[in-house]
């Protein structure tokens, strides 16, 4: 049986297999989705339902996914972010 790594949903604390989660990272200066896995830096897991990324909108789940990532990001930034991540999720074909 081979080990599987295990992350946490920083949106709904839910435990999943990495592979599963969707990696946010911050790189020069800007929140990116790290669509690879292969981004260097601290990155924080979020699932790709619509749900927990329109949390990212609330500030004490932002504020989490802020402290989580060690990072100061302005609100407006991680807004873009969710706005990117919500207009992307038809591709991924995971919509909630």
């Amino acid at each position: 049986m081979s080990h599987r790594p295990v992350r946490t949903c920083v949106a709904c604390g839910q435990r999943k297999e990495k592979g599963e989660l969707l990696r946010i990272t911050y790189r020069e200066g800007e929140l990116l989705w790290d669509e690879r896995m292969r981004l260097g830096g601290r990155g924080v897991y979020l699932c790709p339902r619509r749900e927990c990324i329109e949390l990212l909108r609330k500030r004490r789940t932002r504020d989490h996914f802020l402290r989580s990532l060690r990072r100061s990001v302005s609100p407006e930034d991680v807004e873009a972010l969710v706005e990117g991540l919500l207009a992307r999720q038809d591709e991924w074909g995971r919509s909630a």
